[in-house]
């Protein structure tokens, strides 16, 4: 009797077992599922993404060493492209159709939070927000991105003081503060190194090899509650994090805000200088933030700490666009609308004498252009503008042909994610309504085009796309209204030609 319970309770401990385990793959199989249907892009999508974004802007630094990233800044300046060596990296290289006659200068200076990091339509990013929503209201104003990944302060304010105030002669300058700002490249603090929190996991190796989906939910999850936490503790000491105290803060205090207040003061120059979170409920940034409104006390610098507003986007409806990608903590589309309405809010508040005289009418470019475009280099053309109608040609890319950005082999030389295949990304300088587009070529054998509109409720693209119909060689949106950019997929025959035109 005694050996047929052990066999009824061994049973049951495989049927337990078999149970959970049928349960683990299928919460891997939704989760794996999610992450493709999210709108977003993809786990596998975001390493490519973010080196074309890199070549978008002719950039290196995530391919070199620290030493070699600054060099190529002091080289190349604003781009490689631009043939123009310049002392600051002025994002100069988005096709404007507004007039800016007589407009207000406005220049925002920061690191990769302003750059726009993975960033696929530098239109969404805060800078280029804030002047469509000032322009909007009818205030003639241009807003200058001043930028480089891994910046800190210090060679922000060297930028201002080295060309950004000769050349732009800004009317108010806007500092971004990220927790690295204070990291001074070759100063030693003698940090202790934290751990990272994938080295103290290394316990859950047999799930991360079978379950990846669920791993990496855990290792979010994990990190949340450490971020969340009120000690930041140990994990972040020697890592890309500045806390603000002892000898660095006194460093920052004596080599950025003493020297900013005193050009400000000698140039007469309103300076600003804003928080830029990007977790609305994080405890950790709330710490780092405090010892900050002690620093500008006495000064006339505005210090601006937006965290407490940003929570306001904690909801779940933000939740999918707070970050750039899913891995990447960079602010993605829901947290640059934060940025650009919390920075017009104070502009008006407490510079609206700066902004001039308001013309009661939107400013903003009516015309059909498109500025943007991933991946570059498709040769994006402007053939033709008649009235409200637009024309374009560019060359489709052979996805798996290899492409290469320094050393670096780019493949797929496309997107795929959200759709699931190849694509191209083109967006408007400014949202456009849409009532039909011809795509035409003479190898271009099927075409599928998908639209990213503007939320009309939380104002922002939340990079859903939403399908074109096609009848006659016309498509015609699904949702037209206030279109962000076009996601198209092509296949062509074997002639070679995949040269397209686009009516829109």
């Amino acid at each position: 009797m005694e050996k047929r319970y052990r066999i009824i309770a061994l049973r049951n401990c495989v049927i337990v077992l078999l149970w959970v385990a049928g349960l683990l793959l299928a919460v891997e199989a939704a989760l794996s599922f999610s992450a493709k249907k999210t709108g977003k892009l993809s786990y596998d999508d975001a390493e490519t993404a973010e080196y074309l974004r890199l070549e978008k802007c002719g950039l290196a630094d995530i391919l070199t060493s620290e030493d070699e990233a600054r060099e190529i800044r002091r080289l190349t300046g604003r781009s490689p492209s631009s043939l123009q060596a310049s002392p600051y990296p002025l994002i100069d290289d988005m096709p404007s159709t507004a007039d800016n006659t007589g407009a207000v200068n406005i220049v925002i200076i920061g690191d990769s939070f302003i750059w726009g990091d993975s960033s696929l339509n530098r239109n969404e990013l805060c800078w280029r927000q804030a002047e469509q929503i000032l322009r909007g209201e009818g205030y003639n104003c241009r807003v200058y991105a001043v930028a480089m990944r891994s910046a800190t302060a210090y060679e922000e304010l060297s930028w201002l003081k080295n060309g950004v105030m000769e050349d732009l002669h800004p009317a108010i300058v806007i500092f971004g503060y990220v927790y690295n700002d204070l990291l001074v490249h070759g100063y030693d603090y003698e940090e202790k190194a934290g751990e990272d929190i994938e080295e103290n996991l290394g316990f859950l190796a047999p799930v991360k090899t079978m379950l990846p989906a669920i791993y990496e939910r855990l290792v979010d999850y994990i990190d949340a509650k450490t971020v969340y936490s009120k000690k930041y503790g140990d994990r972040y000491a020697g890592s890309n994090i500045a806390v603000p105290e002892g000898e660095r803060l006194a460093y920052y205090q004596e080599h950025f805000v003493k020297e900013l207040d005193a050009f400000s003061q000698e140039n007469g120059l309103p300076v600003a200088v804003m928080t830029l979170p990007n977790e609305p409920r994080s405890f950790l940034l709330e710490e780092l933030y405090k010892p900050l409104a002690d620093v500008y006390k006495g000064t006339c610098i505005h210090y601006y700490n937006s965290l407490n507003a940003f929570r306001r986007y904690a909801s779940a409806k933000h939740a999918a666009n707070i970050r750039v990608n899913p891995k990447n903590g960079h602010p993605g589309s829901a947290t640059n609308r934060f940025y650009a309405e919390y920075i017009c809010d104070f502009l008006r508040k407490d510079f609206s004498a700066l902004l001039g005289e308001n013309a009661g009418t939107n400013l903003n470019s009516a015309t059909v252009a498109i500025n943007e475009c991933t991946p570059v280099g498709i040769g994006m053309t402007k053939i033709s503008t008649n009235g409200t109608e637009t024309k374009y040609s560019f060359v489709y890319p052979v996805p798996d042909e290899p492409r290469y950005f320094y050393d670096l082999e780019i493949s797929p030389y496309c997107l795929t994610e959200p759709l699931g295949k190849d694509h191209i990304k083109l967006s408007f300088e400014n949202p456009v309504d849409i009532e039909s587009v011809a795509l035409e070529g003479e190898g271009l054998r099927s075409a599928e085009i998908y639209s990213t509109v503007i939320d009309k409720k939380l104002r922002y693209d939340t990079n859903a796309t939403f399908p074109f119909a096609k009848a006659d060689g016309i498509f015609t949106p699904s949702n037209g209204s206030a279109v962000a950019s076009l996601c198209i997929h092509a296949e062509f025959d074997d002639t070679g030609n995949r040269e397209l035109t686009i009516t829109i």
